[in-house]
């Protein structure tokens, strides 16, 4: 038994990715016609990130076991 074709085309732009997973899945049809997403570039650097990310993993593990009086 054979399921739909899929398209092996290569997406060269947002645009032609878009088109292409519209194609294959209506939820990502309703996603890619929102628009591309954009993204800010970073305002720290890599190590600042990783040193806050580390921070609030540590304390959002710790929190929990925090009693209120």
């Amino acid at each position: 038994m054979s399921g739909p074709a899929v398209s092996t085309r290569r997406a060269r732009s947002y645009l032609a990715a878009a088109d292409i997973l519209s194609e294959r899945d209506p939820v990502l049809r309703r996603l890619a016609q929102a628009g591309p997403v954009r993204v800010n570039p970073p305002t720290e650097a890599h190590f600042a990130a990783l040193v806050r990310t580390i921070l609030y993993q540590q304390l959002a593990g710790a929190f929990p076991s925090f009693k209120h009086p």
